[in-house]
């Protein structure tokens, strides 16, 4: 007489589900420029008296994607300013340069200066991210992160190193590799057009006697850091 065997197999599925204060360090985090813009309530030229204007205030918001796997120590940099309240008091955007409609065009030297196709004017906003606490120091150079500048990309104005740094408003492919990118603004947020737009509506001062001929804002921005 034959035995049978009965096999069960039972199957376990074991989902891991990550704590909700997980980080992700793979997602790339986003920090927010908030600009301290300022203006004048009191447009109406038939108003004679000058004691009655008064100085409104409004905020805009500029997202910057950081670059946390390319340039790590910018993006730590960056992170632990955003993390400390009020102390950002000197980060301001100093300089405008605008797009010229011949920007790149091979009609025009290919050149940065004296009519050249690259400017001037530059084709980007420049500020600088300053820290009041000495405790935080500025990043060493990063080993990597050195594209060619595109459209939209956040860098190191001084080339490997801050404090200064710029957003490139058209391609730069005459600078090659020279400087450390650390982030690009979030285009979804249409953040670029915010900045041509203040350009627009914010003077600004031309310097001919230095090379190159640089544009700065006659009034620096100040703008404030949190992260995203």
């Amino acid at each position: 007489m034959g035995m049978f065997v009965t096999l069960r197999i039972t199957t376990l599925y074991i989902i891991f589900q990550p704590a909700e204060n997980t980080k992700d360090f793979h997602n790339p985090r986003v920090v927010i420029l908030t600009l301290q813009l300022e203006g004048n309530d009191n447009d109406d030229d038939d108003n004679d008296d000058d004691t009655s204007s008064a100085t409104t205030r409004e905020t805009q918001d500029i997202h910057i994607r950081l670059y946390d796997q390319q340039a790590p120590k910018a993006a730590h940099y960056i992170q632990q300013l955003a993390s400390l309240d009020d102390d950002c008091t000197k980060c301001t955007l100093y300089r405008g340069e605008p797009v010229p409609p011949y920007w790149g065009s091979p009609d025009y030297p290919n050149r940065y200066f004296n009519g050249g196709r690259w400017g001037p004017p530059y084709a980007l906003v420049q500020g600088a991210l300053i820290s009041n606490n000495d405790t935080i120091q500025l990043p060493p150079a990063e080993s990597t992160s050195t594209p060619v500048i595109q459209k939209g990309m956040v860098a190191w104005a001084g080339g490997k190193g801050g404090p200064h740094f710029f957003i490139a408003l058209a391609d730069h492919p005459e600078w090659n590799h020279e400087h450390t990118v650390w982030g690009e603004v979030v285009k979804e947020e249409g953040d670029l057009s915010k900045l041509h737009a203040l350009l627009l509506s914010r003077p600004l001062v031309t310097t001919t006697q230095t090379l190159p001929v640089v544009s700065n804002f006659v009034t620096p921005i100040s703008f404030t850091l949190q992260m995203a």
